[in-house]
């Protein structure tokens, strides 16, 4: 893998340094423990989910980010005398979907694995982080392992089970988002079959259009205009089936995307891909850290933001303001007409509906938020003939 931090304001730039000088990739076969009359324990939308022992210590590598606690409290349980492959605590969120959710799916391809579905008593259990199920393009890299999706079942009350098999993990947050060699092979199963394709050599994947969060990452509709003078194509990635997303991942030479869920889809890209990670706040994505070691990447990060605190629930959630930079505009070799975000009226009402009585008392209001759809309902349209919609 390759670092370019050319375009990144210096105060951050030693940050991300220590954090890349991190080796993440896990040397060594991956196993599995045998628990007998374990218990599994699903999230009551609060508590974490996974695995306690027969004697009720919680395992924290059961857990969705692979170090978190739960306090064992239960009395009612159901038992179930059968032989059960735990395979994880899934969340909904697509950017976990191949990261922490396809985690233990590799015993299921092992010898060991096969050997155990050959029987149809042998369960494949999971519970759901903070009861989100995984949408149906999770389900979709399923099939595409050659793993039965309908032997899948999800653990909704604590039940125990005589025993469970309990596979170590490929890829581990909590471990300085650590990953095996393992989890590479889960990804290149899944692209083996997708077809060779070079029309869209320069890809670029878009937030804008989800309206969701106009709030959450401001005036990403800018960025877009740049980066499709560079070239690129503009793709709002939620618009297209996964089949077509997965193409436009193995096929493409350059991707470009905000840091985050969006940019993480770059774990489909071909080694040597060149990458450009778009900064929209002051902080490390160790997914994405992990993503560009594992697939060997040539990863460019571009700073595009002036995000201020306070953040309600932490800096990787947001909210984001997302301008053109000056180091956007010396990654792109061109100039561009456009203001400073301190002249920008929609930067200070970004800072000021953040104030925690204006979020309460204003904000909140129904024709604030009429005025805001229409607002970014006009400049999310305003690029609509610059995106690609469709292959």
């Amino acid at each position: 893998m390759k670092y370019n931090l050319e375009f990144v304001r210096p105060e951050a730039k030693r940050e991300i340094e220590s954090k890349i000088s991190v080796a993440r990739r896990k040397r060594g076969p991956l196993s599995y423990e045998v628990l007998h009359d374990a218990y599994v324990l699903p999230s009551n939308g609060s508590n974490r989910a996974g695995i306690c022992t027969s004697d009720k210590h919680f395992i924290p590598s059961s857990s969705f980010s692979g170090g978190e606690q739960r306090d064992v409290c239960f009395d009612d349980y159901h038992r179930m005398d059968a032989t059960a492959i735990y395979v994880g605590c899934l969340y909904s969120v697509w950017g976990h979907a191949f990261l922490d959710n396809l985690r233990r799916l590799w015993f299921l391809l092992s010898d060991e694995g096969q050997r155990l579905l050959a029987s149809d008593d042998v369960k494949i259990i999971y519970v759901n982080h903070f009861k989100r199920a995984p949408g149906e393009n999770f389900w979709k890299l399923v099939r595409r392992l050659g793993l039965p999706s309908e032997r899948f079942e999800e653990v909704a009350e604590v039940t125990q089970y005589s025993t469970i098999i309990f596979p170590e993990a490929s890829f581990c947050y909590a471990d300085d988002a650590s990953f095996s060699e393992e989890h590479n092979a889960l990804i290149n199963i899944i692209l083996q079959d997708i077809p060779e394709d070079n029309r869209y050599e320069k890809v670029y994947f878009s937030r804008a259009c989800l309206r969701s969060q106009q709030w959450r990452e401001y005036g990403e509709y800018k960025i877009e205009r740049i980066f499709k003078q560079l070239g690129f194509c503009i793709f709002c990635p939620e618009n297209l089936p996964l089949e077509e997303q997965l193409l436009l991942m193995k096929n493409c030479k350059q991707f470009v995307a905000a840091e985050g869920s969006v940019a993480h889809n770059s774990i489909f890209c071909t080694p040597g891909t060149k990458v450009t990670i778009l900064r929209k706040a002051d902080y490390v994505n160790g997914y994405q850290l992990a993503i560009n070691e594992m697939r060997s990447l040539d990863v460019t990060y571009v700073d595009i933001h002036h995000s201020v605190p306070p953040y309600p629930n932490s800096i990787m959630i947001g909210p984001f303001y997302l301008y053109i930079t000056e180091e956007l505009l010396r990654f792109a070799q061109f100039s561009i007409l456009h203001l400073p975000y301190w002249m920008l009226p929609s930067y200070w009402w970004y800072v000021i509906r953040r104030i925690p009585w204006v979020e309460r008392f204003i904000s909140n209001r129904n024709i604030i938020h009429r005025l805001e759809y229409k607002l970014w309902d006009r400049h999310m349209h305003s690029n609509d003939s610059i995106r690609t919609y469709c292959l």
